[in-house]
């Protein structure tokens, strides 16, 4: 994988905005007329640029540049919260507050599945195979869901918290990382789907307040690895370093904290999360945090208007991106 180059951000100045990562100079800035930004993201090969509003999610071709998106999903009615890009193909999925989810080919307008559940959507992204995919929700669960029956096939539920802001899944050793509104990561280990091939059709399991109690339908489907006390209130989003050994978030104090022993590979032992450090802090709010792959930096971005880059290993912050008049809520980094 290639150093990344260029950092995107956007939040709620109604500017996507362009970064030359080593000097922290704006490249360019692209006015976002509709909308406050929810999310910005890259596609896996770096040539478009998805931008998530209220209700409008926008592509732009990062081959021109041309200030006008070459396509648009007018579908959702309220803040479209998050996007995911498909591993391979022109395909994504989309959900949104309005308590709907898409699946989408971008060389046609309509969306070729789509359904409602009972509670707002904060988080998507595919699953364990292309039958699959993994939502996080307003009512605290987690829930995966078969693609051909639109069904809910399992659910991680946490009686923590009434709102989950968002997850990780990370694939390379099946870790499932999900935070929200009680302050609390919650790291597990969501099972191949051969291992729990031939459990009934739906499985519950929930994180209690003081135990992890696991029933017994669910054995083998998630497991438990720890929960971490992260903050009092929010943490509006995680990011986990190139092996899934490290992992980062981004809080409503300010605070960036960083889990996890880096000497210790193992990925599943439930002491080698417990050690965290502070790397830094912002004056309000951090909405938004990654790792740069390749390296021993990541970027931050906050409420104070600011994009932060530090290097993790150090503990040292580098850089600060200034630029944007409000809040900034999203970012992204690509080679190009």
């Amino acid at each position: 994988m290639k150093t990344p180059k260029t950092l995107v951000s956007g939040g709620y100045d109604h500017s996507i905005r362009f970064w030359d990562l080593k000097t922290a100079k704006p490249i360019r800035s692209v006015p976002f007329h509709s909308s406050h930004i929810n999310q910005v993201k890259f596609s896996l090969d770096g040539r478009l640029l998805a931008v998530c509003g209220n209700p409008l999610v926008e592509f732009y071709d990062l081959r021109t540049n041309t200030e006008k998106s070459v396509h648009t999903i007018n579908f959702h009615s309220n803040n479209v919260t998050c996007l995911a890009f498909k591993d391979h193909g022109p395909f994504i999925a989309t959900c949104s507050e309005d308590k709907s989810l898409g699946l989408w080919d971008l060389r046609i307008i309509s969306p070729l599945q789509s359904w409602k559940s009972s509670f707002p959507f904060s988080c998507i992204c595919y699953g364990r195979d292309e039958s699959e995919i993994i939502t996080s929700d307003y009512s605290g669960a987690a829930r995966i869901w078969d693609i051909a029956t639109q069904k809910e096939s399992g659910r991680l539920k946490t009686r923590d918290s009434s709102i989950l802001t968002g997850f990780l899944y990370e694939r390379a050793h099946s870790l499932f990382i999900m935070f929200g509104s009680s302050g609390f990561v919650y790291i597990s280990l969501l099972r191949p789907k051969k291992a729990s091939a031939s459990l009934r059709v739906e499985h519950t399991y929930v994180y209690g307040k003081s135990n992890y109690e696991v029933e017994h339908e669910a054995k083998g489907y998630f497991e438990k690895i720890t929960k971490l006390r992260a903050t009092k209130r929010y943490v509006l989003k995680a990011s986990l370093s190139d092996e899934g050994l490290l992992l980062a978030n981004a809080n409503e104090d300010g605070d960036i904290k960083l889990w996890g022993d880096k000497n210790n590979p193992d990925a599943y032992n439930e002491s080698r999360w417990q050690q965290q450090v502070t790397l830094g802090r912002h004056q309000k709010w951090v909405w938004d945090c990654q790792f740069l792959p390749e390296t021993k930096y990541l970027v931050s971005a906050s409420s104070d208007k600011k994009i932060l880059l530090w290097n993790w290993e150090k503990r040292l912050l580098l850089q600060e991106f200034l630029g944007h008049e409000k809040t900034v809520t999203s970012l992204d980094v690509s080679v190009s």
